[in-house]
């Protein structure tokens, strides 16, 4: 053998020959961005132009100025002044202002920020489908749960309101994050994750929704405890961690909310009954993630939601939407990973909860005991809206519909088993484009409309006023109801106005005192027998220089006055001098006719503008002192106000005091100051409506009567 070594060298490379292809995009990407250009085009070309807010309109339409806003603990604006429950918005607030900073019309802002949550959510169940399936996850598995999750009768109907998508796309990233916390127990990474998941679900409401999402995480142990046979002892380690480090970055929404508990009190009060929240949540409208109270509510022979009305009339839509949990029960049979009980899990917790108290008439165990939280465990009543849980039910048709399609696609087959699971795919991916026809069919949106130019350039003259004093809104509503078409419990100042303004609404923002005084201001307004001596002196008390009349509610509705008989009451009068009038002629001042609307009526309406705008003579500012002689003690309430002012017995709106709010020592050192006893019977018992501005309280009651 020869002993001298020969050095190989490796001929130079030479050019092919041939054109080189670009590597083939696999199945599965191609499957996502199909996926995503069809969610993305029906979220952002539906109603193209049209602005469809899914929460507080003045999150899209003054998104800046709402991220300074809800920095505070204290909300001044609409009612006088309220604690925040609205903190949580900080993380929503941040990302629209971002979208907001491109430059994109308000319309475009929420759509593109509606995309992104359904890209997260997406993304969220194929990580998180991937990591509970092992072995056995599959690229056909990814696609389906993602498919599913994005594409469900939940998303269209319950999730068109932004407090309820954003927890719904981030549950999958907690629930991936807690199992990773879990396989490291060590970790604060994971722990860090699961925490920043939380924040980023917002406390919006109350983080009502975000409390609910968090049934997941004692449905994700037992899994493991089942699964993986680990003790209590070893998953209560990173859980801690995960759950502490959830409710510190969650303080800046807790507290306030907590401080806001007997505003939102009121506000259950006066709104969402738990009996009829529940009235429409069977089992069966649960199972195909429906159920939603408002879907079925008409007013005035007008549907809440006419766009998703195919899921109670059109028999495709039907068939399509209770096939939904009837694949997600076959693919649970046919799945054999053990992931397929984490769904179970999820459906046995969150099913029921989403059922409540349906029946009202006679609900199960689960909700007398549901009931009885709601009436005696103070702050239980903000989660009487159960069917927001309805995440968790999609979450786990997600899994199931992805570990069916992992189980069948990856066994090896012939050309005609090939062809008959094709089959299948194809009848499944019908059954979801079926289930979310309303999508494309104008239900995405419930509330559609544009902001007419005249209110803008109401906003620009009120804006240009002193920062000091307030901007009254009459008359008021119960709900907000434009003929312009935007309606909903949140009105349009917030999203115009950079001054302080007020507007009274029937419900019960606020203390209860505030509601009161805003209820005898606007009673007279609403009901035709305005005395504009009265409002100018009541609008002083408030602080308010200007009074903004609104023609272009729709009174009819919420049982206000005509806009020509308002105008007709507050002509006239120095004590509201007319400093503008905004819109055309007739422009939304008119409401159909009827029997006890004729067409006179409607002319003299005609004649009116939509918007017209008074200043108050001899306005104060809305923060000021006041003497304490002569204060008013009202043995009563708000309601002896205009009365004092009517008689002459308030010369110069002095302060006043509703005796009934004073304490015996407060009496005396106020006597002792100089004030004085105006005794009246306006404080009287009797019991009042929300659905009507006008006159809408009992006869005075007996001590033996119920409330």
């Amino acid at each position: 053998m020869s002993s001298e070594l020969v050095r190989v060298q490796r001929p130079a490379p030479t050019a092919p020959s041939w054109p080189q292809r670009r590597p083939a995009l696999r199945w599965e990407a191609v499957a996502y961005l199909a996926l995503g250009v069809l969610a993305g085009t029906a979220v952002v070309l539906t109603d193209r132009g049209w602005f469809t807010p899914d929460t507080k309109p003045e999150v899209y339409l003054a998104p800046v100025r709402t991220l300074v806003r809800i920095l505070s603990t204290w909300d001044p604006d609409p009612h006088l002044g309220q604690p925040s429950f609205q903190t949580g918005l900080l993380p929503v607030s941040l990302a629209v202002s971002a979208i907001h900073a491109l430059g994109l019309p308000a319309w475009l802002v929420l759509r593109v920020w509606r995309a992104l949550l359904l890209l997260v959510a997406g993304w969220g169940a194929v990580r998180l489908f991937h990591l509970l399936a092992g072995e056995r996850s599959h690229p056909a598995g990814r696609v389906a749960a993602a498919a599913v999750y994005v594409a469900n009768p939940y998303v269209v109907v319950a999730g068109a309101t932004t407090p309820v998508l954003v927890p719904y796309a981030l549950l999958p990233w907690l629930l991936l994050a807690l199992a990773r916390s879990v396989r490291a127990p060590s970790s604060w990474r994971w722990p860090a994750a699961f925490a920043l998941a939380l924040f980023l679900m917002t406390g919006m409401n109350a983080g009502v929704v975000t409390i609910f999402m968090c049934l997941a995480v004692p449905c994700y142990l037992l899994y493991v405890r089942l699964s993986e046979r680990l003790p209590w002892r070893r998953l209560l380690r990173p859980t801690l961690r995960c759950l502490a480090l959830a409710l510190l970055v969650s303080l800046y929404w807790l507290v306030p909310a907590a401080m806001a508990g007997g505003t939102g009190s009121a506000v259950a009060a006066f709104t969402e009954q738990p009996a009829s929240v529940a009235s429409t949540s069977s089992y069966a409208e649960t199972l195909r993630l429906l159920g939603f109270w408002v879907m079925y509510f008409q007013q005035d022979g007008r549907l809440a939601m006419p766009g998703v009305v195919g899921y109670l009339t059109s028999a495709p839509l039907l068939v399509a939407s209770f096939a939904v949990p009837l694949l997600a029960a076959a693919c649970a049979l046919l799945a054999r990973a053990k992931a397929r009980a984490f769904a179970v899990i999820l459906l046995a917790v969150a099913v029921p909860v989403m059922v409540g108290l349906f029946p009202p008439s006679a609900p199960s165990p689960f909700g007398r005991l549901l009931r009885a939280s709601f009436e005696h465990v103070p702050a239980a009543i903000a989660f009487r809206t159960t069917n927001k849980v309805g995440a968790l039910v999609a979450l786990a048709y997600a899994l199931l519909f992805g570990l069916g399609a992992a189980e069948l696609f990856r066994r090896r087959a012939s050309g005609s088993e090939r062809r008959w699971r094709a089959a299948l795919a194809v009848a499944a991916a019908a059954v979801l484009a079926v289930a979310v026809l309303p999508a494309w069919s104008g239900g995405l949106y419930p509330i559609r409309y544009r902001v007419p130019d005249y209110w803008r350039r109401l906003a620009r003259d009120v804006n240009a006023g002193p920062a000091d004093s307030r901007v009254l809104l009459a008359p008021g509503t119960s709900n907000t109801f434009y003929r312009w078409g935007m309606e909903g419990p949140d009105d349009l100042n917030l999203s115009l106005f950079s001054r302080p303004s007020v507007a009274r609404t029937t419900v019960a923002n606020g203390s209860f005192e505030q509601t009161n005084f805003l209820a005898a201001l606007d009673l007279p307004v609403s009901s035709g027998s305005a005395d504009p001596q009265v409002v100018a002196a009541m609008a002083r008390y408030l602080g308010a220089g200007e009074l903004v009349v609104r023609n272009d509610l729709r009174w009819e509705v919420f049982g206000g006055t005509r806009p020509a008989a308002l105008a007709e009451r507050l002509a006239g009068t120095s004590a509201l001098r007319p400093a503008g009038a905004y819109g055309r002629l007739g422009e939304y001042t008119v409401a159909p006719t009827s029997l006890a609307y004729g067409t006179e009526q409607a002319a003299r309406d005609a004649d009116l503008p939509p918007l017209l705008r008074y200043m108050v003579a001899d306005p104060r500012p809305v923060t000021r002192a006041e003497p304490l002689k002569g204060t008013m003690l009202v043995d009563g309430d708000s309601f002896a106000v205009p009365s004092l002012v009517r008689l002459g017995l308030a010369p110069a709106e002095p302060a006043f005091r509703l005796l009934g709010s004073m304490t015996t020592a407060e009496l005396a050192a106020a006597l002792a100051d100089g004030a004085r006893v105006v005794i009246s019977d306006s404080n009287r018992r009797r019991g009042w409506g929300s659905f009507r501005t006008g006159q809408n309280w009992t006869p005075t009651l007996g001590a033996d009567q119920p409330l």
